[in-house]
């Protein structure tokens, strides 16, 4: 019994300590020139090709604007959703919208004014008003009628 116990305790505490990154880990982290390596909280360095910027949660698609001066990135993550609009020169996020379950699609129409994002299981297509450099939603295109009392949610 003592020896399960002390070896449920050892495994307790490798796990905690695998959790979250060290003191040191995280002044390294905010202190890392973005042009060098990268180093992850788990305390793996990354060697990237180009320079990397600090973005939301899990950015799965991207385009780029008809200026060509700035990236639209689509936000796929758990608790973020939603685009960002991010300066190419600088890396600054310029903008940031939340929208609920958005998912991979995101395009520009042919005309440059218009950029639509596609509204994942809400079966919508966000439409935003594109102009000087800054995305303003405009409305959304149903993909679906929804009966009377079917939620949003599948």
């Amino acid at each position: 019994m003592n020896s399960t116990l002390t070896r449920l305790f050892a495994l307790t505490l490798i796990a905690s300590s695998c959790g979250s990154p060290s003191p040191q880990v995280k002044a390294d982290i905010s202190a890392q020139d973005p042009s060098g390596p990268q180093r992850l909280p788990t305390g793996a360095r990354l060697d990237p090709a180009g320079v990397s910027h600090d973005l939301g949660s899990m950015p799965l698609a991207m385009t780029l604007s008809p200026e060509k001066n700035r990236v639209i990135v689509l936000l796929n993550g758990w608790r973020e959703q939603g685009i960002q609009v991010v300066d190419r020169a600088s890396g600054r996020v310029l903008q940031t919208i939340p929208l609920p379950a958005v998912f991979l699609g995101i395009t520009f129409s042919p005309d440059g004014k218009s950029l639509y994002v596609s509204g994942g299981n809400e079966d919508v297509i966000y439409r935003f008003d594109w102009r000087n450099g800054q995305a303003t939603l405009a409305d959304s295109i149903a993909l679906a009628v929804k009966e009377k009392g079917q939620s949003g949610t599948r």
